[in-house]
């Protein structure tokens, strides 16, 4: 086999794999059989046969394959590959089919790819014309009215045109052209058009595009309908929240209320466009180390190369100490705590829930954090990082 033929049948599995993939049903699964010219990620099918152009070699055959070039009254002029044309008869006894579909003589048009069935005695007239359906797909770069434009290899692009007999499937169900948006894999079958590298589409098999379900961040910005959350690298995505959505800090039931900004959420959304956030999921964040003051209500740790932080505590906070209930009195300087809460909205600052009392002043020995040290943790709930996913 030459290399070029090598190379077409490559071609001809990649464009039968792409729309048997997009669950084109039977007409997917006709599309096996086709060859193609390939157009970049798009590719165009037709249906060839062993004996394709053999009229064109001079060969006695009862058939024929190739382009239409031109048409007369009674005439069907066919380009083979090699670009030599051949002109058959036609007569008011030939049938005429679309794929499996019988059609009429209305159905053709230059530049559509054909499989003739001739008589067998001379001078031999055409029995049938068997007009074969080509497929293109790829993703959808743009829509405009009927139009849908798909990408190609090396910044080429194809056509589809779209009408109303034109049907649609997602996913193996009824769909409708409401589907077919930017970033969406189609693969369409129909039949050429006038202009060169457009199909007008009969079937329309679309593969949404991924939607991602939820995103994760620290709170930047807060709308009355809105969260904006800065990713890991600084960027910011606004996100639309509505009255059905649901918080939580960590596994406690919250109100909107409790958003602030700094705070670190996890956001879950609806997976159909335009998106919503249906779960606000306010991770609770920590910070352990040795107390080195209090006064009133805020609590001094000591971090580390000279750097502090601050906890916040309140009439809602709790403590523990030992596994056991204890009071803020218990948090003097030298004990070692752990405090768990949300970030305030001073940066260095921990609005605390609760705080664990690790070791109490003048105790230097048992479980904990060395003093000296402060560190914040991990935010705790989810075990995915920052960022959206």
């Amino acid at each position: 086999m030459s290399k070029k033929n090598s190379l077409r049948t490559v071609r001809v599995a990649s464009a039968a794999a792409i729309c048997l993939t997009l669950a084109l049903g039977t007409a997917g699964v006709a599309m096996a059989g086709q060859r193609s010219h390939s157009q970049g990620s798009s590719s165009v099918g037709r249906h060839d046969h062993s004996n394709f152009g053999r009229h064109d070699q001079g060969q006695s055959s009862n058939d024929a394959a190739g382009v239409v070039s031109a048409l007369g009254t009674n005439s069907i002029t066919l380009k083979n590959h090699d670009g030599t044309t051949t002109t058959y008869t036609t007569s008011s006894t030939t049938t005429y089919f679309e794929g499996k579909t019988a059609a009429t003589v209305a159905a053709l048009a230059v530049n559509e790819q054909v499989f003739l069935e001739l008589t067998s005695t001379s001078p031999q007239t055409v029995t049938k014309v068997d007009i074969r359906l080509v497929s293109v797909a790829g993703a959808v770069t743009a829509v405009s009215g009927s139009t849908i434009t798909i990408a190609g290899r090396h910044g080429t692009t194809s056509s589809v045109v779209v009408g109303s007999t034109t049907t649609y499937t997602s996913g193996g169900a009824a769909s409708t052209v409401a589907a077919v948006v930017v970033g969406a894999t189609i693969c369409a079958i129909g039949l050429p058009a006038a202009t060169a590298g457009t199909l007008d589409a009969t079937k329309v098999s679309i593969k949404a595009p991924h939607v991602q379900v939820y995103a994760a961040g620290v709170v930047s910005a807060l709308g009355t309908n809105s969260i904006t959350l800065k990713n890991h690298d600084g960027t910011t995505t606004t996100y639309t929240t509505s009255s059905t959505t649901t918080y939580f800090e960590g596994k406690t039931a919250a109100t909107v209320a409790a958003l602030a900004v700094n705070e670190q959420v996890f956001l879950e959304l609806t997976s159909t466009s335009p998106q919503t956030v249906t779960k606000v999921d306010i991770r609770l964040v920590s910070v352990a180390g040795a107390v080195t003051a209090v006064s009133g209500s805020t609590i001094t740790i000591a971090g580390r190369h000279g750097t502090t932080s601050s906890v916040v505590v309140g009439s809602t906070t709790t403590y523990t100490s030992g596994g056991a209930a204890s009071t803020v009195a218990a948090v003097v300087v030298g004990a070692v705590i752990f405090a768990v809460g949300l970030p305030a909205a001073t940066a260095g600052t921990l609005d605390a829930s609760t705080v664990y009392i690790l070791l109490s002043s003048g105790n230097h020995q048992g479980p904990g954090h060395a003093q000296g040290g402060s560190s914040t943790a991990h935010s705790q709930g989810h075990g995915r990082g920052h960022g959206r996913h």
